[in-house]
């Protein structure tokens, strides 16, 4: 008698509950005679039903994981770093674009573009600098932000 992993008995008797599946369906399709899922089905109906799969029992543990306050403070955090971290790459991307522009109006001779971009400069720098008091960033702290932004902890 041939040796079946739990994951395939659990696969079966997720594939015998959906509609019209039988358990010589079910056996066809996964290789496996159909007595034994007909034993299997057996057995799942024979067992009490306050009774919890490993399966489910470590789904019912990860959510009561992730409902403790420790895990919305870290996926809290973990989101006010990715917003930091989107700003940070935000500002530097549009000052970059200010900046070659800048350098491309100074090359061309082009003054009143000179003028411009200096002075959308100067603003969007004052712009930025409320943002970053919005999150929270102060000056020297950009490069730490940057790292966590980019090694933190998916949720």
């Amino acid at each position: 008698m041939k040796k079946y992993t739990p994951e395939q008995k659990a696969q079966a008797l997720k594939l015998l509950e959906q509609d019209g599946a039988t358990s010589a369906s079910v056996a066809r399709t996964m290789g496996i005679p159909a007595s034994t899922v007909r034993g299997w089905a057996s057995e799942k109906a024979a067992a009490p039903s306050n009774v919890l799969s490993i399966e489910e029992m470590r789904e019912r543990a990860q959510r009561a994981v992730e409902a403790t306050p420790t895990a919305k403070l870290l996926r809290l955090k973990n989101h006010f770093t990715e917003k930091q971290y989107e700003l940070l790459n935000r500002h530097a991307t549009d000052l970059q674009a200010l900046r070659n522009k800048a350098l491309q109006a100074t090359i061309q001779g082009d003054a009143v573009m000179m003028k411009a971009t200096a002075s959308l400069i100067a603003v969007m720098i004052h712009a930025q600098k409320h943002e970053r008091e919005i999150y929270n960033i102060k000056p020297g702290t950009e490069h730490e932000i940057l790292k966590l932004g980019m090694n933190r902890q998916q949720s």
